[in-house]
């Protein structure tokens, strides 16, 4: 059995790719359940993470810093990839709605920036 203790508490690659493994598998399991009505959902991948540092389950610290960078890239990437095309073709609303004509005076302020305009969608 030392093999099974050496697993989780030699740091190795292996041993960080178990450990990484181990809490995002036990958090999203944990965060399917309802308790009342109210389900945790991803977030419990962070409570098992907290759990597994205080029960001693320690990385290499190579192995820390590749996964937190890897996890970054992945967010920024997931991020540009929901919000780019509504980001873009909001460019492209303003500045079709904010042209300059020639009537409009350097005092008077852009169609999109007018009080009329920002009150007529309220009720």
């Amino acid at each position: 059995m030392d093999w099974l203790e050496n697993l989780f508490f030699e740091q190795t690659p292996l041993q960080a790719l178990l450990v990484l493994g181990l809490i995002i598998a036990v958090g999203l399991g944990l965060g399917k359940l309802r308790i009342g009505g109210i389900s945790l959902g991803v977030t419990f991948v962070f409570f098992a993470g907290i759990l597994a540092g205080h029960l001693g389950l320690a990385i290499d610290p190579a192995m820390l810093s590749y996964a937190e960078s890897f996890g970054l890239v992945l967010f920024v990437y997931e991020l540009g990839l929901k919000v780019g095309p509504g980001f873009f073709s909001s460019f492209r609303q303003v500045a079709s709605s904010s042209t300059f004509s020639p009537s409009q005076s350097s005092s008077s302020a852009p169609s999109w920036l007018s009080p009329s305009r920002s009150k007529a969608g309220r009720t």
